[in-house]
């Protein structure tokens, strides 16, 4: 039996992901329309629980002044937009900064062995918050908290419920 205990920011990054409400989006940490409404990826609701602020930035181009996609900044970001930081990955994970890849979160490996992110789930594998929640759940709440342990097989898109919002 492992005695690897969650923490604080993983139970309330699995709660919030599975908030009523959330926009999903694709590759970016957070992303702003022109009517205000903001969608995350996995890992920017990751780095809002975690204290940090999505925010447009200039681009310098007169036609189009500010970005769509925000910049993080905050307690353990500065300035991220596609990744988050090293430092806030080790610490929703419970390890050193050395311990971890940059920018993502390890929940689990394919059937080839494969190392599979979270990213990889939001982006390439098309899942929702909640899927991606359910993950975290079995591996870092229920779990081990090793996603070696785990292997992930990607669900099949066309047998996907049609009102599912993310983005495919």
């Amino acid at each position: 039996m492992s005695n690897y205990k969650p923490t604080q920011l993983m139970l309330d990054w699995h709660a919030a992901l599975l908030e009523e409400g959330r926009k999903q989006t694709t590759g970016t940490l957070g992303k702003m329309e022109k009517d205000g409404t903001v969608s995350n990826c996995c890992l920017g609701v990751l780095s809002e629980v975690a204290g940090n602020v999505g925010k447009q930035w200039s681009t310098g181009d007169p036609d189009f002044p500010l970005s769509s996609t925000l910049k993080y900044d905050g307690p353990t970001a500065n300035g991220d937009v596609a990744m988050p930081s090293t430092h806030l990955v080790a610490e929703v994970l419970g390890l050193s900064d050395s311990f971890t890849f940059p920018g993502d979160v390890q929940v689990g490996v394919d059937v080839y062995d494969n190392k599979v992110n979270a990213a990889d789930l939001n982006d390439d594998w098309g899942w929702s918050f909640e899927e991606i929640a359910a993950q975290l759940k079995t591996v870092y709440i229920d779990g081990t908290g090793n996603p070696m342990e785990y292997t992930i097989e990607e669900l099949d898109r066309n047998e996907r419920s049609d009102d599912d919002d993310c983005g495919y």
